[in-house]
């Protein structure tokens, strides 16, 4: 089993951040571009049962279908995704939340994985590129959250 951990401290409560994550698009704005990943069905949002069947281009022109269902559900926390079928032997991944002090939070992403097809170091530096564009979205996305000003008539 091969693992891959990356963190990102956040400027808004854990709840925000996980409520970010709850939203519909959530996965989508995730998604790097250069991943070529399309969405074939999706049943759910991130709560238990939930579920994603996507198309993924592995290389070149070669893709692969692969489904992911959310396995755990603490709101506010963390949720777990883990493949049901795909391109990996198998692929677990933890979205972790913890909040910190001011008002900010720690998000990490914990995966498990076998890859059976391609080396771990493969997956591992596409997963750093990857997560390294997640990250600078969420980011992103909870910066306008933390700055946002409500204007009461």
């Amino acid at each position: 089993m091969t693992i891959y951990r990356k963190s990102i401290i956040l400027p808004v409560t854990a709840d925000q951040a996980f409520a970010w994550h709850e939203a519909p698009g959530a996965f989508t704005n995730l998604t790097p571009p250069w991943e070529k990943v399309e969405v074939i069905e999706q049943q759910g949002g991130i709560a238990v049962g939930a579920f994603v069947r996507v198309k993924i281009n592995i290389l070149g022109p070669v893709s692969v279908k692969a489904k992911y269902r959310h396995t755990a559900y603490e709101k506010g926390h963390l949720f777990v995704d883990e493949q049901e079928s795909g391109p990996f032997k198998s692929w677990r991944h933890e979205h972790r939340f913890r909040n910190l002090a001011n008002n900010r939070c720690e998000l990490e992403d914990y995966i498990e994985f076998q890859a059976p097809l391609m080396s771990a170091w493969f997956v591992k530096m596409r997963l750093k590129k990857m997560f390294e564009y997640r990250h600078a979205v969420t980011l992103q996305a909870m910066e306008e959250i933390s700055c946002a000003v409500i204007i009461q008539p």
